[in-house]
């Protein structure tokens, strides 16, 4: 039966399910493992380095993260093929890696990210504004200052500006600065935020 014969493509889907993959990464696999198939065309006993070589070869105009995701499709599938006898041996440990540039994110852009906290309330906000406002612009704004990632502004309200350990982020409100506590890491970082973001804060 080839590579991405019907059983065994179904089968290797079914068991990434199994296993908590993502709907979309199966997707991703499924798509790229019928690409080689039509490439390979062979029983899928008889892969080998060589076709996984040229397929990635052929592949060379795009970019090394998604190259590097179909060299990942057809390794998971090889090492699952290997773990049910369907193959002697796994040609991906004669593949190297696919290496990804490291770069910097892109931030939004300093305009569109002003015009987005002006329609929450001005940058001196009046006594009279409403709480929900107030705490609208903390999250954007710090979200954009302190690149806090999602995890901790998608949060109920930052846990409540929770003190001490108590949530993903707390604000110290003596030294104007964010405490955010990485649970996996085990290590607290501090971010320094500016006064007028503070007062808002305080106000809150």
């Amino acid at each position: 039966m080839a590579i991405a014969g019907p059983a065994h493509l179904d089968d290797f889907l079914t068991d990434l399910a199994n296993a908590g993959k993502s709907a979309h990464t199966r997707r991703a696999y499924r798509g790229d493992l019928i690409a080689f198939a039509a490439h390979h065309g062979e029983e899928i006993g008889e892969l080998t380095a060589v076709p996984v070589r040229a397929f990635l070869a052929g592949l060379a105009e795009l970019s090394p993260a998604s190259r590097k995701r179909k060299r990942a499709a057809i390794a998971s599938f090889a090492k699952w093929a290997v773990r049910h006898d369907l193959l002697a041996a796994n040609p991906m440990d004669r593949i190297d890696t696919v290496k990804v540039p490291k770069s910097l994110p892109r931030p939004a852009a300093a305009a569109d990210v002003a015009e987005v906290l002006a329609v929450i309330c001005s940058r001196r906000p009046r006594k009279e504004t409403p709480l929900d406002r107030l705490r609208d612009r903390v999250l954007f704004e710090t979200a954009y200052v302190c690149g806090a990632r999602a995890g901790y502004t998608a949060g109920p309200l930052f846990r409540a500006f929770t003190n001490g350990r108590g949530g993903p982020l707390s604000y110290d409100a003596a030294h104007h600065r964010w405490q955010t506590y990485c649970a996996q890491a085990g290590v607290e970082r501090l971010t320094p935020v500016s006064h007028r973001l503070s007062s808002v804060v305080v106000r809150h």
